[in-house]
């Protein structure tokens, strides 16, 4: 991050993600890439990717994978809250959900996200 922001240039190239790409590319921190090669079909690139790692829908990173996040939920605790959940749940929502859901006397949390860093640690 240092030798990005202070232009230093003692790296070429580096691997971010789609936090960094548009935040760095905003900042000019990154050179757009705007003359890929002609085997390389941008238009491959899974759309919520590729807006990721853009600016103004200009690219300013290549992903090597994508990633997806997925929110599993107890439909019958919901049934029995009288909850419905969205198709497009915001944060806010779900933290509205958790919250109703919580029953400490029961040793039952309305929700579980990751505790510790790391794959898999949950």
């Amino acid at each position: 991050t240092t030798d990005i922001a202070t232009q230093g240039g003692q790296f070429d190239v580096l691997t971010i993600g789609t936090y960094e790409t548009p935040l760095w590319g905003a900042k000019h921190w990154l050179e757009p890439l705007t003359q890929l090669p002609a085997a390389y079909d941008a238009d491959d690139i899974f759309p919520s990717v590729r807006q990721g790692l853009s600016v103004n829908n200009t690219l300013y990173a290549l992903p090597f994978y994508g990633e997806s996040t997925v929110t599993y939920y107890r439909t019958d605790l919901f049934k029995q809250a009288g909850l419905s959940m969205p198709a497009h749940p915001t944060w806010t929502q779900l933290g509205e959900f958790a919250a109703k859901l919580t029953a400490k006397d029961k040793d039952q949390y309305g929700m579980c996200l990751r505790g510790k860093a790391g794959w898999g640690e949950n």
